[in-house]
């Protein structure tokens, strides 16, 4: 695999690691300029650097081989953590479906269905907790039965 380290004015280095068939001058970093590049591969559970950037004419320098496992190391923590940010905002997710989704059970849609409303001052039933359309949706759906 290909990678490029680049450098901001403030001196971070920021590793950007690519496929074999990009070419190193295709990847750029904005406000950044690229100061290493080369090819990496694992081996012996390291990182190893070699090669050299034909299109930036870089080469690859002694730190580029721990700077890319750092990366890595961070990217296995970083999937760790995007993962339990997943699986907690599908529990949210799931607990919102919950709380927004009421279950109405048989009981209480005949309760509504016999129930002589009773309203004081709101839209809802005192009784069985029905709550009445505004008139201009009851227009809406008078108009709508057919005769």
């Amino acid at each position: 695999m290909k990678y490029v380290i680049f450098e901001d004015a403030r001196g971070a280095r920021v590793p950007v690691l690519m496929g074999n068939h990009v070419v190193h001058s295709q990847v750029k970093v904005e406000g950044s300029r690229p100061i290493a590049a080369g090819e990496w591969k694992l081996a012996g559970g390291g990182v190893i650097t070699y090669g050299e950037s034909t299109s930036l004419k870089l080469k690859p320098r002694r730190s580029d081989a721990r700077l890319i496992r750092l990366t890595l190391a961070n990217a296995d923590a970083l999937l760790i953590m995007e993962n339990i940010r997943f699986v907690e905002a599908k529990q949210r997710k799931a607990h919102r479906a919950e709380v927004v989704l009421p279950v109405l059970d048989a009981a209480k849609i005949k309760q509504q269905a016999e129930c002589r409303h009773k309203f004081v001052d709101s839209k809802q039933c005192l009784l069985c907790g029905w709550v009445a359309p505004a008139k201009q949706e009851q227009e809406q759906a008078t108009a709508v039965l057919p005769d």
